[in-house]
């Protein structure tokens, strides 16, 4: 029998290593996309102003980044979201007829901001549902205050995002969020999923221009307060639908 020469050997060996280490390579690749969400105000009283709302939010994400974006029809006002899970940063740019704030947050920040929020108890079913073609476990969140209504929330672990929600007040749910509800500055959002893609995302998305006054999560608040009652907020939110 004829002997393989150890340079035959050593070069099939290294061969295989480098077919197993590009296989392991691809595993760990990042996954991208986006999700685009149907957005409905359950709570309303006026449906006339309903208009001046969004419809619907998109989230992109790529390489442990986030970008959600939502805006009233044409554009007047729009809100951005852009979180990094590496470097633990969330920052939300507002858009208001000419105007333009920024409000930019660390890991402490973040988690100062979300403790100021109701706190809630999550409650698995054990019950699964299908959103958007994505298998998702259903879970309560019951709030600890009484004027706050339990929210549903549909989660899944087939878009294999890493804490996907570590900057939200949803952070110890585990998995993508494809239906849940936010309450926030006097208003109920209901968001559902509607399409997801898993496709190429440009990093750009993830860089905002600069023409943006920064300012603290107070002053953004106030800001949006303001906003609110120039459309008439209070005339048409929280109310029994």
């Amino acid at each position: 029998m004829k002997r393989i020469p150890i340079l035959v050997l050593i070069s099939l060996c290294l061969s295989v290593l480098f077919i197993l280490t590009s296989c392991e390579g691809s595993s760990e690749k990042s996954i991208e996309g986006s999700i685009t969400y149907d957005v409905t105000f359950p709570y309303v009283k006026n449906k006339v102003l309903l208009n001046v709302f969004p419809e619907e939010m998109t989230m992109t994400f790529k390489n442990e980044q986030t970008h959600s974006i939502l805006q009233s029809l044409g554009g007047i006002v729009s809100t951005e979201f852009i979180a990094n899970e590496k470097e633990r940063t969330f920052s939300q740019y507002l858009k208001a007829f000419q105007e333009r704030y920024s409000m930019e947050l660390n890991e402490k920040q973040v988690f100062q901001y979300i403790a100021n929020m109701p706190s809630m108890r999550l409650e698995p079913t054990g019950e699964k549902d299908s959103v958007a073609g994505f298998l998702c476990d259903k879970t309560i969140a019951h709030f600890n205050i009484d004027s706050v209504p339990p929210v549903i929330l549909y989660h899944t672990k087939e878009i294999a995002l890493n804490q996907p929600n570590w900057y939200t007040q949803y952070k110890d749910v585990d998995g993508v969020l494809l239906g849940y509800e936010l309450e926030q500055y006097g208003m109920r959002m209901k968001l559902l999923a509607k399409e997801v893609k898993l496709e190429p995302i440009s990093e750009n998305r993830f860089i905002v221009d600069q023409e943006y006054m920064k300012i603290n999560t107070e002053r953004m608040e106030q800001v949006i307060d303001s906003l609110m009652l120039s459309f008439g907020a209070s005339d048409f939110f929280g109310g029994d639908e």
